[in-house]
């Protein structure tokens, strides 16, 4: 969740003039407890839920190259981080974009990821599971890129048959089980120049809207269980990967 503020002229660094949001959030949702409110966002239960409520700046308002430009500057993870929710309406849009059938195999995909024999499902929920966890959005890039490298070896618009179906999830699974990944898009800035502290990643998929997100370590912090446990899709859908 997020509050979109308007004015775009500044920030991590000018964080302190932020509206005072916490009070008035507390005013205006549901019965809710268990209130964290840091320079950055403000965490609490309501209603069962878990809610992290953010906030950034709107800024269509001024326009995404000026925020390509400061983000790119920022040496501060945190800051970078405050950075990244500016850019989420165009994560949305990246996502929306996609065919029906791309999506179809992200659902796919996020199925297996969600199912309870995956390590990072068990119980306790312990760090070292959490840590194997790939999150939502790496695994929708992962498919994306997968689709439209078999896209362009077939020549065709789009993965329409079962078989271009299961061609997708195979290049899916053996784009993951690379050691070495240097994927980015060019829809909203140059994908290809990367900040100089992303370079000695041995994995990168940089985030469609936001220049300085390595989604392939933002989205998950150990591939090694990730990796390993890829060959259960396989097996799921009936595909060999000889």
């Amino acid at each position: 969740m997020m509050i979109v503020l308007q004015r775009a002229s500044i920030g991590p660094e000018d964080i302190d003039s932020l509206p005072p949001v916490g009070s008035a959030i507390v005013q205006t949702i549901p019965r809710s407890e268990g209130f964290k409110i840091s320079r950055y966002s403000v965490q609490f239960k309501c209603c069962g839920y878990d809610v992290d409520l953010l906030m950034t700046y709107d800024w269509e308002l001024v326009n995404y190259r000026r925020l390509y430009r400061r983000c790119r500057r920022v040496k501060s993870e945190q800051a970078r981080q405050w950075y990244s929710v500016a850019t989420a309406k165009r994560q949305v849009q990246f996502m929306s974009e996609q065919s029906s059938n791309v999506k179809d195999l992200i659902k796919i995909v996020k199925y297996w990821a969600k199912s309870p024999e995956r390590p990072w499902s068990y119980s306790p929920y312990t760090s070292w599971t959490a840590s194997a966890k790939p999150s939502s959005y790496l695994l929708s890039l992962l498919v994306t890129r997968a689709a439209e490298l078999y896209r362009k070896t077939r020549g065709i618009a789009d993965v329409s048959s079962d078989k271009d179906k299961l061609e997708t999830l195979k290049t899916f699974i053996q784009l993951v089980r690379q050691p070495h990944l240097d994927i980015y898009w060019k829809k909203f800035y140059e994908g290809s120049r990367k900040p100089y502290w992303m370079s000695s990643a041995s994995r990168i998929v940089l985030d469609p809207a936001n220049p300085v997100n390595n989604v392939a370590q933002t989205g998950i912090q150990d591939w090694s269980v990730f990796t390993a446990e890829i060959v259960t899709l396989a097996d799921m859908i009936g595909i060999s990967l000889m």
